[in-house]
């Protein structure tokens, strides 16, 4: 009878072993399918992070941009309205002034209906049929064009308004797309700008040095006034934010992997 006892409580024993082993494997396998499998998908958690990067810088610059610009009409509008349209002190001193005070503004030129010219900035003067490229008409008085610099620039924005007095342009800094140009390393992501309605029709950028804009873009913003931002990165760098998100990225699956053990 104690035999008998001694073999059941060995044969418990031997159970609980044999249960507790096969749970251990258990376990350890379904921890290393589970960090296994995302670590496999760190180039998909490196777009999602570079591209939520991308869209909180774009999005404070966007913010800055219409809240100093706003609507085109009535920030043209202001500018016009305060323009005699003769090139005189008054005309030079307003164009340099607003400039000189607004961030996003590179140059405002006023060419009038009488031949005379000046600008708020001593550079080339703009010929808007031979060496830009046409956005659109926002009004009868009022277009959007992209001017195509012959530097190694991002091409930039020109605001033209005219009227039987002349004419006003004013060209943006290309703050947004060189901000996040050379963010994280020179050259690596490429922004170029459309317009609702014509979102096939991409402004040339001359800082294209390494072709990005053929392949798919990484996301995409849209300003308030109509205009679509579209950001192309350099696979290079996906593929080092990759690397870098792996160890936590094997660490996180452990973790799941963990829980999901201890559910079953």
């Amino acid at each position: 009878m104690r035999k008998i006892y001694k073999f059941k409580a060995w044969l418990k024993s031997r159970l609980i072993a044999s249960y507790s082993a096969t749970m251990t494997v258990v376990a350890v396998f379904i921890v290393v399918i589970m960090a296994t499998c995302f670590t496999l998908f760190s180039p998909y958690f490196a777009k999602i992070q570079l591209s939520s990067k991308i869209n909180n810088v774009s999005n404070d610059l966007i913010d800055n941009y219409s809240s100093t610009i706003g609507d085109y009409q009535s920030f043209i509008k202001s500018v016009v309205s305060n323009i005699d349209f003769d090139c005189g002190v008054n005309d030079k001193t307003y164009i340099e002034k607003k400039s000189y005070n607004n961030y996003y503004i590179r140059n405002i030129d006023i060419s009038t209906n009488n031949k005379k010219y000046c600008s708020s900035f001593d550079g080339n003067r703009h010929e808007y049929e031979s060496d830009s490229v046409f956005i659109k008409k926002i009004n009868k008085n009022l277009s959007l064009w992209a001017i195509l610099n012959d530097k190694n620039e991002q091409s930039i924005l020109s605001l033209v308004w005219k009227d039987e007095r002349g004419q006003v342009s004013i060209d943006f800094e290309p703050i947004i797309s060189d901000v996040i140009r050379n963010k994280y390393c020179d050259d690596c992501i490429l922004s170029v700008v459309s317009t609702v309605g014509n979102a096939d029709k991409k402004i040339s950028s001359h800082n294209d040095v390494k072709n990005l804009s053929s392949l798919p873009p990484l996301n995409t913003e849209v300003f308030n006034n109509g205009l679509i931002l579209r950001n192309y990165v350099d696979p290079q760098l996906l593929s080092l934010i990759s690397i870098d998100l792996k160890p936590l990225l094997f660490i996180v699956g452990v973790f799941f992997g963990l829980i999901i053990f201890f559910v079953y």
